[in-house]
C-alpha cells in the first residue's frame, strides 16, 4: 500500500487512542498508521509534555503540531537536486527577498523565481531544471507558494470613491455623426459600492474633469478621498510619495476639497473595488442593454445605477449599494460647493518668433520678453489666460470663435516690428494730414488705387523724417 500523507487529525486521533491504552496493533488497524511511525510521534509527544493523562486541547496540541512540522522539514527525503541546491539555499532566500541579509550591502536585487534559477545555472553550475528548483524553493520556503496579500478594512462612509476608465466598445456619437470609440468612466464609493457611470468618447483633460464634476453632483456630495490610475488626464508624474497632479484635475480637488491620491504603477489592487465595477458595468449594462448611442447610453446608465445595479445583493457587502448609500453614507458625505466648478483646460505651449502660442488651433499674441519661452495656457469658455512658468497673469485673451483664428495685441510687439501691423491705408491717409496740406494730397493720390503695391509707396520710413515730424507720423 502506498505511503499515506498524515494530517493534523490523524495525529491527534493517534495521541487520543494512545491515551486510552489502545496497542498500536489496534492504531494500525484504526488509523492505517504503521507501528514504527505511530512510535515516533508518541515519542515527540512526550518530548513536549504530553502524557497519558495530559488533556488534548488546541492550546496543549500546539507544540506537538509544530515539532512534528520541524521533524518532517528534517526528514525530507535526500535527493540529487536537493543535495546540490542545498549549500545555495541562504542565496536562493536573499535573490527571492525570502530572507533578511546581514546587511544592507550584502543584499542582492530582488529576482523572480525563474531569474534565480537561470542566475544559479549561470552563475553556479548546477544541473537542476527549473520544476525540480521550482518544487525546492517551495518545500523549503512555504511562504513563496503564493503571494501574500492583506485584507484592507472596511471603508467608513463618506471615506473615499475609486476611479478608472475601462474601454466598451463603439457606438454613434450624434454630435458628430459618427461611430466612435466609447470608454466607461466610473466611479464606486468603498463603503456601498454604490457607483457611477458615464460614457465618453475620449480620456483627455476635460472629459475626465468633467465625468468627476457630474459624479458628485450624482452623488450629491464629495468624498474626502478620490483613488485613481495614474493616468496623464490626473496625474503628470507617477510617484509613490510625492505624485504631480494635473493642473486642471488640481483644480478640481481645490474647488470639492477631496484629495487625490494616485495608486501605485501597474498595482490594480490598490482600487480593487473599481477595477471589478469596470467589466461588470460592460457586462451588465453595455451587453445587457445593447447599447449603441452614447446619449442614449449615459440616459439609462444613470436608471442603471440606482436600478438594477444599486438593487443588486453585493458579493462582498451582502447588501444593496444604493440602500446602504442612502442609509449609512449620503450623510457622511460633504456637501457641494455652491458655485458649479469652472472646467478648464491647460496645457503648457511654447511661444514662437512671431509672438502667438497655439492653443486649441487658435493662435494668442504675448509679449516680447516671452519668446522662445514656455508658458501656461488656462482656456475655458469665457477666456484664455496665459500664465509664466511662477504663476504670473500674463495675458487675457477672449477665446476665438473659429479655428486657426489669430488674436494680436499690437503693443506686445517691441518698437520697430509694431508699426508693420498699423500700416493700413487709412492709417496712412490719417497720418498724412499732419505732415501738411500738400503730404496729404500726394497720399491720396498714391492711395486712389486700393492695391499693396501703393500701399508701400504710401508708407514713410520714420528715419528719413525730421525727429519731431517722426514723432508725430508714427504717434
Amino acid at each position: 500500500m502506498a505511503r499515506r500523507a498524515l494530517n493534523m487529525f490523524d495525529y491527534q486521533n493517534l495521541i487520543y487512542w494512545w491515551q486510552q491504552g489502545h496497542p498500536l496493533e489496534f492504531i494500525r488497524r484504526g488509523l492505517g498508521i504503521d507501528p514504527k511511525t505511530s512510535r515516533r510521534y508518541i515519542k515527540i509527544a512526550e518530548e513536549v509534555g504530553i502524557g497519558r493523562n495530559t488533556p488534548l486541547s488546541p492550546e496543549t496540541l500546539q507544540p506537538f503540531f509544530e515539532k512534528v512540522s520541524q521533524v518532517r522539514r528534517e526528514r525530507a527525503p535526500a535527493t540529487p537536486v536537493r543535495d546540490e541546491l542545498v549549500p545555495y539555499r541562504h542565496w536562493i532566500g536573499l535573490l527571492l527577498g525570502l530572507e533578511d541579509p546581514q546587511s544592507e550591502e550584502d543584499k542582492p536585487p530582488k529576482v523572480t523565481m525563474k531569474t534565480a534559477w537561470r542566475r544559479l545555472r549561470r552563475e553556479k553550475g548546477i544541473t537542476a531544471s527549473y520544476p525540480a528548483f521550482r518544487r525546492y524553493v517551495r518545500d523549503v520556503f512555504p511562504e513563496s507558494r503564493r503571494d501574500i496579500t492583506v485584507a484592507m478594512p472596511e471603508t467608513p462612509p463618506g471615506q473615499d470613491a475609486q476611479v478608472d476608465f475601462g474601454y466598451v466598445g463603439m457606438m454613434f456619437d450624434p454630435r458628430t455623426d459618427l461611430c466612435r470609440k466609447v470608454w466607461a468612466f466610473v466611479m464606486t464609493l468603498s463603503h456601498s459600492r454604490h457607483m457611477f457611470v458615464r460614457f465618453v468618447t475620449a480620456q483627455d483633460q476635460e472629459s475626465w474633469t468633467r465625468c468627476h464634476v457630474e459624479a458628485f453632483e450624482f452623488f450629491d456630495g464629495v468624498v474626502e478621498c478620490v483613488l485613481l490610475d495614474n493616468l496623464k488626464s490626473g496625474v503628470v508624474k507617477a510617484d509613490i510619495y510625492d505624485p504631480q497632479i494635473n493642473k486642471a484635475y488640481d483644480e478640481c480637488q481645490r474647488h470639492y476639497g477631496f484629495v487625490a491620491d494616485p495608486c501605485r504603477s501597474r498595482k490594480a489592487t490598490d482600487k480593487a473595488k473599481v477595477e471589478r465595477s469596470v467589466p461588470y458595468v460592460r457586462d451588465n449594462l453595455v451587453r445587457g442593454y445593447d447599447l449603441r448611442n452614447i446619449e442614449k447610453a449615459n440616459e439609462i446608465a444613470l436608471q442603471w445605477c440606482v436600478g438594477e445595479a444599486g438593487e443588486r445583493d453585493h458579493g462582498t457587502t451582502r447588501l444593496k449599494p444604493y440602500q446602504a448609500f442612502r442609509e449609512n453614507e449620503q450623510d457622511h458625505l460633504k456637501p457641494l460647493p455652491v458655485d458649479r466648478f469652472e472646467i478648464a483646460r491647460w496645457k503648457k505651449a511654447k511661444v514662437h518668433r512671431n509672438h502667438h502660442l497655439t492653443f486649441d488651433t487658435c493662435y494668442y499674441s504675448v509679449p516680447t520678453r516671452y519668446v522662445g519661452e514656455d508658458v501656461w495656457v488656462r482656456g475655458t469658455a469665457e477666456s484664455v489666460k496665459i500664465f509664466d512658468e511662477s504663476g504670473i497673469l500674463i495675458w487675457t485673451w477672449q477665446p476665438a470663435t473659429a479655428e486657426n483664428r489669430w488674436r494680436t495685441e499690437p503693443n506686445h510687439y517691441p518698437p520697430g516690428k509694431r508699426e508693420f501691423l498699423i500700416q493700413t491705408q487709412s492709417h496712412c491717409r490719417e497720418r498724412s494730414r499732419l505732415l501738411g496740406s500738400f503730404v496729404e494730397q500726394i497720399i491720396r493720390e498714391v492711395l486712389d488705387n486700393p492695391s499693396n503695391a501703393r500701399l508701400r509707396k504710401a508708407v514713410v520710413d520714420p528715419q528719413d523724417l525730421p525727429l519731431n515730424s517722426a514723432t508725430a507720423w508714427w504717434g
